[in-house]
């Protein structure tokens, strides 16, 4: 191979390489917050570091947005942020990564940031929705969910809520779908556990659990019964 043409390919990988881990280095390093604010209008306390911002307001920062009516929250002394606030009907925040191949999407009332350990606290109303490869998603719908992004390739999240709702899409078609009160699902692992008055459905039909585990990769499904809850397994009828 031409050895001009060899350096063009090898460099372009280089490229192409270092943008993805900037992608990713931005998106979990606190001490590299790259945060654009934009609004109609905004207010800082010079001494405490509180700021609101609000009228179309909007947060950018590497591979993440927030749009809001309003956002407010503190800076530290060293300008960094400590926290934002998205408050709105509904706030939303859009998340994407090259190196995981997938986009998350979330609607609230509000959403609080926690910059420095890149957490999310999504009250009221709240639905989170990842897609990844353009064909697999995961949707939550419940009143509140917690979505720690500290890991740069997982997302943990902690939802709960009466009822909480939970849809698991592979390949295009429903892999489970279930309700309960509360839910914890490691995007990583796939491991999700459903526990309080559990009804999930899945290829072999309906189950009813007081805790219910499942892990949409392997398939592999326990469940158990609560104080108050038998197991209930309805099998689904052959077509």
């Amino acid at each position: 191979m031409n050895r001009i043409l060899l350096y063009v390919l090898l460099t372009s990988l280089l490229i192409s390489s270092q943008k993805l881990l900037s992608e990713e280095f931005n998106q979990t390093n606190p001490d590299n917050q790259n945060i654009v604010l934009n609004s109609d209008s905004s207010e800082l306390d010079g001494k405490t570091g509180v700021f609101k911002h609000c009228g179309n307001a909007t947060l950018t920062q590497p591979g993440l947005s927030l749009i809001a009516d309003c956002l407010t929250g503190k800076k530290a002394p060293d300008g960094s942020y400590e926290f934002i606030a998205a408050q709105g009907n509904p706030a939303r925040l859009i998340q994407t990564s090259l190196v995981k191949n997938e986009m998350l999407t979330v609607y609230a009332n509000l959403i609080e940031y926690q910059v420095p350990n890149q957490q999310f606290n999504i009250i009221k109303n709240a639905e989170l929705k990842i897609v990844s490869n353009n064909v697999d998603s995961v949707e939550i719908k419940s009143n509140s969910i917690q979505l720690e992004n500290k890991v740069p390739d997982a997302r943990n999240i902690i939802a709960s809520g009466k009822p909480l709702k939970i849809e698991i899409i592979k390949l295009g078609t429903t892999d489970l779908k279930a309700t309960a009160e509360k839910l914890q699902f490691n995007t990583k692992t796939s491991e999700l556990e459903l526990s309080q008055d559990v009804v999930a459905h899945l290829a072999l039909g309906q189950i009813s659990a007081g805790v219910f585990k499942y892990n949409s990769e392997t398939k592999i499904s326990s469940f158990k019964k609560s104080d108050d809850q038998q197991v209930e397994i309805i099998q689904k009828k052959k077509e």
